[in-house]
Parts: structure tokens; C-alpha cells; sequence
């Protein structure tokens, strides 16, 4: 009995140890959801402005339209541009939040 109640202290500390890192992995994940959810996000519109161009495309080449088909280039050009720019900030991002090697808590 004596020896369990001298190994008590330990043991709060090791429970105190284990909530922290539940507390943090929480948080962790939380993180991870919010720039999921932004990637989704991004992902559809992405998608959606591509499906828009190339219906705009379609009907300046359907019409004939030489500055139609100039101004679908042009937003080509411009979602081209920003799509290496996120991918850019996207591939920073993860390199810098991604964690080498992972570590336990011990005493």
C-alpha cells in the first residue's frame, strides 16, 4: 500500500503529461481541418473557373470571335499566374508546418 501511494506523484505526473499532448494534438488537428477545408475550398474554385473558361473558350472559337478568344487567353494567362503562386505558398506552407521527425514525452 505504501509503495502505491509513493508512486502516485508519478503517476499525476505522467496523466499531466498525457493531457497536455492530447490537449496539443487537438489543437493540431483543428489546424489541419481549417487549411483542409480551405484547400477544398480552393480546389472548387479552381475547378469552377476552369470549367467557366473553357465554356468561354468554346463560344469565342464557335464565333469566330479572334478578341474573345484573346480575353479567355488572357484569363488563362491570369488563372495560370495564380494558380502557381498558391501552389508556391501551398508548397512553402507545408514544408515549414511539416514536422521532421516526431518526439514522445517521457520522463
Amino acid at each position: 500500500m505504501v509503495r502505491a501511494i509513493s508512486i502516485l506523484p508519478r503517476i499525476v505526473h505522467q496523466l499531466e503529461i498525457i493531457m497536455l499532448n492530447i490537449e496539443k494534438l487537438t489543437q493540431d488537428v483543428s489546424a489541419q481541418t481549417t487549411v483542409v477545408v480551405s484547400a477544398v475550398e480552393l480546389l472548387t474554385g479552381l475547378t469552377k473557373a476552369i470549367g467557366d473558361l473553357k465554356s468561354q473558350l468554346a463560344q469565342a472559337i464557335a464565333a469566330n470571335d479572334p478578341a474573345a478568344i484573346a480575353a479567355v487567353q488572357a484569363a488563362i494567362d491570369t488563372l495560370d499566374a495564380q494558380l502557381s503562386d498558391n501552389t508556391t505558398k501551398l508548397a512553402t506552407a507545408v514544408q515549414a508546418n511539416t514536422v521532421a521527425s516526431s518526439t514522445t514525452a517521457s520522463s
